[in-house]
């Protein structure tokens, strides 16, 4: 079944490669610009998570890279997040999710599709892009 909210993720993905094929700052601020514009669109990334015996609640799957640098993991697809190992998924909405890693303090920002054009966001980035965020009702 297609989730609906990952429905346009296409153009981080394009954003993406193109920062990997050439990297700097133009690059690097139009992944910044589709991430605001799937944000206020209410697009959402694919969260790795591990369950809880029973699935009662689940935690945040973090990587850990060499020299014990760890950031949070999103992805922007389906055929991205099968790229890495099975795991258990929660589908969320990209600020609110950013916001949550910048509240984690063990970890020094986020990696989106890390198995394939990995692109790194330090907690600083997470907050810059964040200053575009929707508005929400209230529910």
């Amino acid at each position: 079944m297609e989730n609906k909210f990952l429905i346009g993720n296409e153009i981080i993905e394009t954003a993406i490669a193109a920062f990997t094929a050439d990297p700097c700052e133009d690059t690097a601020l139009a992944v910044v610009r589709t991430l605001q514009q799937r944000m206020n669109q209410d697009g959402h990334l694919l969260i790795p998570v591990l369950l809880s015996e029973g699935g009662q609640s689940y935690q945040l799957r973090p990587l850990e890279y060499d020299g014990g640098a760890v950031y949070m993991v999103a992805f922007t697809s389906e055929a991205e997040l099968e790229k890495g190992g099975p795991t258990n998924i929660l589908s969320h909405f990209i600020d609110i999710y950013f916001d949550v890693v910048l509240d984690f303090e063990d970890a020094q920002g986020l990696v989106i599709n890390p198995f394939g054009q990995p692109f790194f966001l330090q907690k600083d980035l997470l907050a810059a892009v964040l200053t575009e965020r929707p508005v929400r009702d209230e529910e």
